[in-house]
């Protein structure tokens, strides 16, 4: 699916690098059944990759490892403006939507709830 927005070999590499690069066509499948435009889904899966490539930096070499601590920590690490921030956070917000439904997290009930 990414080849429907990116062209080059080069490209779609560094596209599937880190721990989202497994992800990344199913991502963008999901901004295409979502309505995003091209301009805009380039955008997202582009900050996506930048992300994943960060993220593969910090230790995280596996999707479900990624949690909303490590992407408020490459936001505050990004020298971007405003709107590309905004833009970020969007995009990053759709990766965690995305992961959550992935992998979902198992539910841990207290010892007393457990009781029958």
């Amino acid at each position: 699916m990414l080849h429907r927005y990116f062209t080059y070999p080069g490209v779609l590499r560094r596209m599937r690098q880190g721990p989202l690069g497994a992800e990344m066509d199913a991502i963008a499948s999901d901004l295409e059944r979502a309505g995003y435009t091209r301009l805009s889904a380039r955008r997202y899966l582009s900050l996506m990759a930048s992300f994943s490539r960060f993220a593969r930096r910090a230790g995280r070499l596996r999707a479900r490892t990624i949690d909303r601590a490590l992407v408020e920590r490459f936001l505050r690490r990004t020298s971007w403006s405003a709107d590309t921030t905004s833009v970020a956070r969007s995009a990053l917000g759709h990766v965690l939507r995305y992961l959550a439904l992935q992998y979902p997290q198992p539910v841990h009930l207290p010892a007393a709830a457990r009781r029958d």
